[in-house]
């Protein structure tokens, strides 16, 4: 389980790599963690996806702080 941790927390998405691909990665990680029994919320995978893609997303991501609640919001939506 702390391997899957790890790659959770040492994730970042690559300038040339597209959101879907990236997110297919991220949550790969994320669901072998849910099998393996850990509790993993929504709320903290949009949390490492907004904080781990490339500046030139930032104009989206702040659009998207101010017009969504964040603990509601599932990982469908934000995609």
């Amino acid at each position: 389980m702390t391997t899957f941790k790890r790659e959770f927390e040492l994730l970042k998405m690559k300038d040339n790599e597209s959101i879907k691909i990236y997110v297919g990665k991220l949550m790969n990680i994320v669901n072998q963690m849910r099998l393996l029994g850990e509790t993993f919320e929504d709320h903290k995978v949009i949390e490492k996806l907004m904080m781990s893609i490339p500046q030139k997303f930032e104009a989206k991501i702040s659009s998207i702080e101010e017009s969504c609640d964040l603990t509601t919001l599932s990982v469908a939506e934000l995609i």
